[in-house]
């Protein structure tokens, strides 16, 4: 098997690292792997890390110089296929249906405000609670970096909030969280991904 790390932007290396520590940890045979396009995609999972969302959308154009649609529509075609898709901060952005009352063709029907909770001088860290399933709850220390705020979520599961907003997004095989999990040493979040596969 193999995850792809979409390597346009961001913490992919972060994310690289935490992947490998969670294959690793699950004694699976997964091969990581950076992604600087898409048209030859053969993976079994994406990653779409976090970084700055404006500049991602600016520079995802093809050879051809298509824009972004191109992109989304092919994020649309792997997860018809229900092949894993996590996207973090940004890459939580880029999954979204609705930005700052713009409309996409994303993956996540949800209503996102981009640095919701302030510039970067108000980023944060914060003990949140996961819900993967329903007879449990883990605990997980989250850190914000000028996170995006899901306003409302109308498709899907809550796998976390905090202060009433939520912070991580389920739909079928597409996850989105407005936090970095690739940030800290936990690796449950990537275990619960990769279990997806």
């Amino acid at each position: 098997m193999k995850i792809g790390v979409f390597a346009l932007q961001g913490d992919v290396s972060e994310h690289v690292r935490m992947l490998n520590n969670a294959v690793k940890e699950l004694e699976k045979n997964i091969n990581v792997v950076e992604l600087r396009g898409f048209e030859n995609f053969n993976c079994d999972a994406l990653i779409i890390p976090g970084g700055e969302s404006t500049t991602m959308r600016k520079l995802m154009h093809d050879e051809n110089g298509n824009d972004i649609n191109k992109f989304l529509n092919f994020l649309g075609k792997i997860s018809d296929e229900e092949i894993p898709i996590l996207g973090t901060c940004a890459g939580l952005i880029l999954l979204a249906k609705n930005v700052d009352n713009k409309f996409y063709d994303g993956l996540l029907d949800m209503e996102v405000k981009r640095n919701g909770y302030g510039r970067q001088r108000e980023s944060f860290e914060a003990d949140v609670c996961l819900k993967f399933n329903l007879n449990k709850t883990e605990k997980f220390h989250a850190i914000f970096i000028r996170a995006p705020v899901i306003e409302k979520v109308h498709k899907g599961e809550i796998l976390a909030e905090f202060e009433g907003k939520a912070i991580a997004v389920k739909d079928k095989n597409v996850i989105g969280l407005t936090f970095h999990p690739e940030l800290t040493n936990d690796t449950k979040i990537y275990k619960y991904f990769l279990n997806l596969i």
